[in-house]
């Protein structure tokens, strides 16, 4: 007994190590899932006795302390919110993996087992991706309850991002690697093909046209980012005539454009422009500590009636959404974060620093045209890449094998 009872830290660190490969196969598919592995992550955590180097990543990593004080900072301005306390508590929920930042990179800290959590997140797209053909092609119906989206586990937006992802980091593995090159292919097809001509979706298409950019700019330089957007207008003009989904969606966004900019009072202009329109007014009149956690719905009604068809409880913008809460303190702090993000892939292999990059385009990009951390795959899912790539593992440690990588900067460089 005596011996179980000394063996628990060491058998909990080891059991959080599993239990990380099964979370990025869980968020992409089940939201219930996903909380009972993290419920069961913070409680092997607590038996695992890894309270000092918590602590010590939080007096010692950039990354945990600006993290911790992003969800800090939020949770301060509840103070002068100007939401009720109900909506404080739900946007203070939806903050929460912020928190768990510090324990994930103990969690992975010389860990063994990092590999087989980026096959976690390859078998999960993979999954979405076989039962989003069988939605669309036929009459069987699995998860949500959409076909003509090809949607399948979550909503269409959230899918799309984490396929463009998915196709990104497996277009890396394919140059990076010799083994399963053909299943890599035919996967990276079927993935792109589902983003561009099945699912309607404009921040897929986005996602997809800036990671090829920078795929390109990795494996070929300059003139391969040349190269790859005229390969994106080629395919873009293409799949315009070929996919009604896509032609659309392309359509929509342009007539949009039109009629906002021809009149503010246009009830069929682009809702998503009108928003972004009132939230850079309500950023811009508090501008240092803003309005408060959980305020965008209560200053958007002062604008717009909550039963008009142009109110939304979300800005679609992580940028606005963090600027409206905290201002720009907490605009400073996130963009603080990101940065720190970008200069610590220095010291990455050149396969693992492509790959967080890629995370970390899709973040940056993708927070432009909607609330990433507000989502509850997607903010939880960058939360654990970002201890992922930046905790140091065995294999990382064997893979440097002391030395430091040559940084993205350094690339640009040598590339201009």
């Amino acid at each position: 007994m005596s011996e179980f009872i000394k063996n628990t830290p060491e058998r909990s660190q080891r059991t959080n190590q599993w239990l990380a490969v099964a979370l990025p196969f869980v968020i992409p598919i089940s939201t219930s899932l996903t909380e009972i592995i993290i419920g069961a992550i913070l409680v092997c955590w607590l038996f695992s006795g890894q309270f000092k180097n918590t602590f010590g990543q939080l007096r010692s990593n950039r990354i945990a302390q600006l993290s911790i004080g992003l969800f800090a900072l939020l949770a301060i301005s509840s103070i002068w919110s100007t939401a009720d306390t109900a909506l404080i508590g739900k946007f203070l929920a939806k903050y929460r993996m912020l928190l768990y930042v510090p324990i994930y990179f103990v969690v992975f800290e010389r860990s063994d087992l990092k590999r087989q959590c980026q096959w976690g997140f390859y078998a999960a797209m993979t999954l979405t991706l076989v039962c989003s053909y069988i939605n669309f092609y036929t009459n069987i119906n699995i998860g949500r309850d959409d076909p003509l989206a090809a949607t399948v586990f979550r909503d269409r937006i959230t899918q799309n991002i984490l396929l463009s992802l998915f196709v990104y980091s497996l277009s890396v593995e394919f140059f990076e690697s010799s083994r399963h090159r053909w299943l890599m292919a035919v996967l990276i097809a079927a993935g792109l093909f589902n983003v561009i001509g099945m699912a309607s979706g404009r921040t897929g298409y986005l996602l997809v046209a800036s990671l090829a950019c920078l795929f390109a700019l990795q494996h070929f330089r300059w003139r391969g980012l040349a190269f790859a957007g005229a390969c994106l207008v080629s395919i873009g003009a293409v799949t315009y005539f070929v996919s009604p989904a896509f032609q659309l969606r392309i359509d929509e966004t342009v007539a949009g454009i039109q009629r906002f900019q021809s009149s503010d009072k246009d009830p069929r202009g682009q809702y998503r422009l009108r928003i972004y329109a009132q939230g850079v007014q309500t950023l811009l009149s508090n501008p240092v500590i803003g309005t408060g956690v959980g305020s965008w719905g209560t200053e958007l009604a002062r604008h717009i009636p909550k039963d008009s068809p142009f109110y939304f409880d979300d800005p679609h913008n992580e940028y606005l959404a963090i600027g409206i809460q905290t201002g720009g303190m907490g605009l400073g702090v996130f963009g603080a974060l990101l940065l720190m993000l970008w200069k610590r892939t220095a010291a990455m292999s050149s396969m693992d620093r492509k790959l967080a990059c890629g995370c970390l385009v899709t973040l940056c990009v993708g927070s432009l045209v909607n609330s990433l951390l507000m989502s509850f795959s997607l903010g939880h899912l960058f939360a654990y890449w970002a201890a992922y790539w930046y905790a140091p593992g065995i294999q990382d440690e064997e893979e440097l094998g002391g030395s430091q990588s040559v940084s993205v900067e350094s690339e640009l460089r040598q590339a201009a």
